[in-house]
């Protein structure tokens, strides 16, 4: 997004709803501070952070930043799996974990 925002490519409406959907994942969303405790491969590996699915709002906004970013030609995806990897942290919305070797993610 801060792509968009230097290229001034954003409408003013998408700009307001960006930083109004960022600030609400500030507020309603805690960054999880992981770090491995393995050595060796896992150790370079980082956490990807996955929703859980019963975070509803949580998805429902990401989506609508996805939206803004796909008016302006970005690819986005979802990704969804009962096996994102070894959990590192988890909260009542969101887990990270590294990915299994044969995760897709």
């Amino acid at each position: 997004m801060d792509l968009l925002h230097e290229k001034n490519a954003l409408y003013e409406w998408e700009a307001e709803l960006q930083k109004e959907i960022y600030q609400w994942f500030k507020d309603n969303l805690k960054v999880p501070k992981v770090q491995s405790s393995e050595s060796g491969k896992l150790a370079k590996v980082r956490a990807i952070s996955w929703f859980k699915s019963t975070a509803i709002e949580h998805i429902d906004r990401m989506r609508q930043y996805g939206q803004i970013l796909e008016a302006h030609d970005f690819k986005i995806l979802q990704l969804i799996t009962e096996r994102p990897g070894k959990v590192l942290y988890e909260d009542d919305h969101q887990i990270a974990a590294i990915p299994f070797g044969d995760t897709f993610a």
